[in-house]
């Protein structure tokens, strides 16, 4: 009996079914995290606009403005990083949902 049928039995449903709701749930997945990547890309180039503005101003400190380039600089690293892991899952769930709904089951298995 594979991972699927046993699942489907405890939850009172057939495998096929369970597997109609994985291959759904896939689509959903990746446009949930296209939507989270694409509002931290957005949130940084406004921060990085706003960092721009203050620049130009004349009455700004630039201690504090470096400052503020810096902590932009390493949430600016941090977000690429999570993008580019976000990038599998997101291609996955578009262009072979099956091999998304397959990798959950096998990551359930694993814990």
């Amino acid at each position: 009996m594979n991972v699927i049928e046993i699942l489907s039995a405890q939850l009172g449903t057939t495998a096929d079914k369970l597997w109609d709701i994985l291959i759904s749930q896939a689509y959903l997945s990746g446009a949930t995290n296209l939507l989270v990547c694409v509002i931290l890309i957005a949130m940084t180039a406004a921060i990085f606009l706003v960092l721009q503005y203050h620049q130009k101003k004349e009455d700004c400190d630039e201690d504090i403005l470096y400052l503020f380039w810096a902590l932009w600089t390493i949430l600016a690293m941090i977000i690429f990083v999570m993008v580019c892991v976000m990038t599998e899952s997101i291609v996955a769930a578009f262009v072979n949902p099956e091999y998304w709904a397959l990798n959950k089951i096998l990551g359930a298995i694993k814990y």
